[in-house]
C-alpha cells in the first residue's frame, strides 16, 4: 500500500477555513447539544451496573435489550457525568474515560478503598496542570478522574 493510499481523506471545504475561524465558535443563545456520552464495550451489563452504581456510586438510568440473546445497552449516571456501557461486540475493546470533579480527594477515598477497582494509580499531579488518578473497570476499560491542579477540596 502506497504512503499515499494510506493518507487520512481530507476535505477541500474544511482546508479551506483558517484554522482561527473554527477553534471558538461565538456561543450560541441556546445550543441544541446537550452533552456527549462516551460508549464503552463492556463483556456482562449486569455486571458492570453492579460495578459501576454497587461501587462508584452511579445510578442506572435505562436497560435495553431486545431479547435475551441480544446484546444488552445500559446507561449510568452521576451527577452530570454519564456513561453508555454496552456488550455489542462490534464496537471497539479498552476505552478511556475522563471524568472532571472539584474533589478528588472524595472520589480517591471512596473508589480508592473498593477491592475491585484496579487502581493504576493515586492523585498525582501531571504537568498538564490537573491533578488525576485513574483505574480499569471491569472490562479494562479506563478511567482518568481529574481535577484543576488549583481547584482546593
Amino acid at each position: 500500500m502506497t504512503a499515499q493510499a494510506r493518507a487520512p481523506r481530507r476535505s477541500a471545504s474544511l482546508d479551506a477555513v483558517p484554522a482561527e475561524d473554527v477553534r471558538m465558535p461565538p456561543a450560541p443563545a441556546a445550543d441544541v447539544v446537550v452533552t456527549a456520552l462516551p460508549v464503552l464495550r463492556v463483556e456482562s451489563a449486569a455486571r458492570s451496573v453492579r460495578f459501576y452504581c454497587g461501587r462508584l456510586g452511579f445510578r442506572q438510568d435505562w436497560w435495553h435489550q431486545a431479547s435475551p440473546e441480544e446484546p444488552a445497552t445500559v446507561s449510568v449516571s452521576r451527577g452530570g457525568a454519564g456513561l453508555i456501557l454496552t456488550e455489542r461486540t462490534d464496537l471497539g475493546r479498552e476505552g478511556q474515560v475522563c471524568v472532571w470533579t472539584i474533589e478528588l480527594a472524595t472520589l480517591f477515598a471512596e473508589w480508592g478503598s473498593q477491592e475491585d477497582v484496579a487502581l493504576e494509580h493515586g492523585p498525582t499531579p501531571m504537568p498538564w496542570g490537573f491533578t488525576e488518578m485513574a483505574f480499569r473497570d471491569p472490562d479494562g476499560n479506563r478511567i482518568r478522574v481529574a481535577q484543576p491542579t488549583g481547584c482546593q477540596t
